[in-house]
Protein backbone atom coordinates (compact mmCIF):
# COMPACT_ATOMS: atom_id res chain seq x y z
CA UNK A 1 0.00 0.00 0.00
CA UNK A 2 2.83 2.46 0.78
CA UNK A 3 4.60 1.66 -2.62
CA UNK A 4 1.43 2.03 -4.63
CA UNK A 5 1.04 5.17 -3.10
CA UNK A 6 4.52 6.79 -3.46
CA UNK A 7 4.68 5.51 -7.10
CA UNK A 8 1.40 7.78 -7.42
CA UNK A 9 3.17 10.59 -5.47
CA UNK A 10 6.03 10.44 -7.80
CA UNK A 11 3.90 9.98 -10.81
CA UNK A 12 1.90 13.63 -9.39
CA UNK A 13 5.17 14.87 -8.50
CA UNK A 14 6.56 14.41 -12.18
CA UNK A 15 3.37 16.22 -13.79
CA UNK A 16 3.41 18.80 -11.64
CA UNK A 17 7.26 19.89 -12.39
CA UNK A 18 7.28 19.06 -15.91
CA UNK A 19 3.98 21.19 -17.03
CA UNK A 20 4.94 24.05 -14.30
CA UNK A 21 8.51 24.69 -14.98
CA UNK A 22 7.59 24.06 -19.33
CA UNK A 23 5.20 26.90 -18.71
CA UNK A 24 8.16 29.05 -16.61
CA UNK A 25 10.26 28.36 -19.28
CA UNK A 26 8.35 29.42 -22.01
CA UNK A 27 7.20 33.09 -20.20
CA UNK A 28 10.99 33.57 -19.24
CA UNK A 29 11.54 33.53 -23.04
CA UNK A 30 9.06 35.38 -23.99
CA UNK A 31 9.69 38.02 -21.18
CA UNK A 32 13.89 38.20 -22.57
CA UNK A 33 12.33 38.66 -26.35
CA UNK A 34 10.33 41.55 -25.16
CA UNK A 35 12.02 43.02 -22.29
CA UNK A 36 13.79 46.20 -24.73
CA UNK A 37 10.80 47.06 -26.78
CA UNK A 38 7.46 45.95 -24.02
CA UNK A 39 8.76 46.46 -20.97
CA UNK A 40 5.37 46.31 -19.59
CA UNK A 41 5.20 42.60 -21.16
CA UNK A 42 7.65 41.59 -19.85
CA UNK A 43 7.25 42.81 -16.12
CA UNK A 44 3.72 40.83 -16.56
CA UNK A 45 5.47 36.97 -18.19
CA UNK A 46 7.75 37.19 -14.99
CA UNK A 47 5.53 38.05 -12.51
CA UNK A 48 3.78 34.81 -14.38
CA UNK A 49 7.01 33.05 -14.10
CA UNK A 50 7.35 34.05 -10.14
CA UNK A 51 3.76 32.97 -9.08
CA UNK A 52 4.43 29.41 -11.13
CA UNK A 53 7.29 28.93 -9.31
CA UNK A 54 5.97 29.68 -6.03
CA UNK A 55 2.91 27.46 -6.36
CA UNK A 56 5.29 24.60 -7.90
CA UNK A 57 7.40 25.36 -4.43
CA UNK A 58 4.09 24.88 -2.23
CA UNK A 59 3.09 21.63 -3.87
CA UNK A 60 6.49 20.36 -4.18
CA UNK A 61 6.65 20.85 -0.48
CA UNK A 62 3.12 19.06 0.13
CA UNK A 63 3.93 16.14 -1.82
CA UNK A 64 7.95 15.58 -0.97
CA UNK A 65 6.78 15.82 2.71
CA UNK A 66 4.26 12.82 1.97
CA UNK A 67 7.62 10.90 0.92
CA UNK A 68 9.55 11.29 4.43
CA UNK A 69 8.57 8.57 6.72
CA UNK A 70 6.50 9.53 9.48
CA UNK A 71 8.06 11.07 12.61
CA UNK A 72 7.41 7.74 14.89
CA UNK A 73 10.21 6.44 12.56
CA UNK A 74 7.05 3.62 10.96
CA UNK A 75 7.09 3.32 7.58
CA UNK A 76 3.40 4.62 7.33
CA UNK A 77 2.54 7.75 5.43
CA UNK A 78 1.36 10.87 7.56
CA UNK A 79 -2.55 11.42 7.95
CA UNK A 80 -2.98 13.66 5.67
CA UNK A 81 -5.56 14.40 2.85
CA UNK A 82 -4.07 14.57 -0.74
CA UNK A 83 -6.84 16.21 -1.87
CA UNK A 84 -7.74 18.13 -4.57
CA UNK A 85 -6.51 16.13 -6.96
CA UNK A 86 -6.46 17.79 -10.50
CA UNK A 87 -10.46 17.40 -12.17
CA UNK A 88 -11.61 17.93 -15.40
CA UNK A 89 -13.72 20.87 -13.20
CA UNK A 90 -10.70 22.74 -13.09
CA UNK A 91 -9.42 22.76 -16.46
CA UNK A 92 -10.32 26.56 -17.01
CA UNK A 93 -7.41 27.71 -14.73
CA UNK A 94 -5.17 25.28 -16.59
CA UNK A 95 -6.14 26.82 -20.42
CA UNK A 96 -5.81 30.04 -18.65
CA UNK A 97 -2.55 29.57 -17.36
CA UNK A 98 -1.30 27.88 -21.05
CA UNK A 99 -3.14 31.03 -22.50
CA UNK A 100 -1.26 33.67 -20.46
CA UNK A 101 1.78 31.91 -22.10
CA UNK A 102 1.38 32.83 -25.09
CA UNK A 103 -0.56 29.57 -26.99
CA UNK A 104 -4.16 30.31 -27.88
CA UNK A 105 -6.31 28.00 -26.94
CA UNK A 106 -10.07 26.91 -27.72
CA UNK A 107 -11.70 24.69 -25.50
CA UNK A 108 -15.35 22.77 -26.21
CA UNK A 109 -17.22 21.18 -24.09
CA UNK A 110 -20.05 18.88 -25.52
CA UNK A 111 -22.57 16.84 -23.82
CA UNK A 112 -23.62 17.14 -20.15
CA UNK A 113 -20.88 17.03 -17.57
CA UNK A 114 -20.92 14.84 -14.50
CA UNK A 115 -18.58 13.26 -11.83
CA UNK A 116 -16.37 10.80 -13.12
CA UNK A 117 -14.56 8.03 -11.04
CA UNK A 118 -11.50 9.76 -9.67
CA UNK A 119 -9.06 8.20 -11.40
CA UNK A 120 -10.43 8.66 -14.69
CA UNK A 121 -11.41 12.43 -13.81
CA UNK A 122 -7.62 12.57 -12.43
CA UNK A 123 -6.15 11.03 -16.35
CA UNK A 124 -7.95 12.67 -18.56
CA UNK A 125 -6.54 16.06 -16.69
CA UNK A 126 -3.56 14.37 -17.38
CA UNK A 127 -4.13 13.80 -20.56
CA UNK A 128 -5.37 17.40 -21.47
CA UNK A 129 -2.25 18.96 -19.51
CA UNK A 130 0.35 17.11 -21.35
CA UNK A 131 -1.16 17.76 -24.94
CA UNK A 132 -0.99 21.51 -23.74
CA UNK A 133 2.31 21.49 -22.20
CA UNK A 134 3.55 19.72 -25.66
CA UNK A 135 2.17 22.04 -27.51
CA UNK A 136 3.84 25.38 -26.15
CA UNK A 137 7.03 23.76 -26.28
CA UNK A 138 6.76 21.89 -29.39
CA UNK A 139 4.34 23.79 -31.15
CA UNK A 140 4.94 26.75 -33.81
CA UNK A 141 2.07 29.33 -31.79
CA UNK A 142 -1.07 28.19 -33.30
CA UNK A 143 -4.07 27.65 -31.64
CA UNK A 144 -4.52 25.03 -29.40
CA UNK A 145 -8.09 22.84 -29.48
CA UNK A 146 -9.54 20.76 -26.45
CA UNK A 147 -12.36 19.11 -26.72
CA UNK A 148 -13.91 16.98 -23.62
CA UNK A 149 -17.15 15.25 -24.67
CA UNK A 150 -19.30 13.22 -22.09
CA UNK A 151 -21.43 11.06 -23.53
CA UNK A 152 -24.07 8.74 -22.25
CA UNK A 153 -23.05 4.63 -22.13
CA UNK A 154 -24.20 1.84 -21.85
CA UNK A 155 -23.11 -0.97 -19.00
CA UNK A 156 -23.62 -4.39 -20.63
CA UNK A 157 -24.58 -6.97 -17.62
CA UNK A 158 -25.87 -10.43 -17.56
CA UNK A 159 -28.70 -9.24 -19.82
CA UNK A 160 -26.72 -8.35 -22.58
Amino acid sequence: MVDAERARIAAELHDIVSHKVSVMVVQAGAAREVLATMPEEAAAAMSAVETAGRNTMTDLRHLLGLLTPAQNGEDEPYDVDLSPQPSLSRLGPLVDRIAFADLPVEMRLSGEPRPLPPGIDVTAYRIVQEGLTNALKHGDGAKAEVTVRYARTTTCASRC
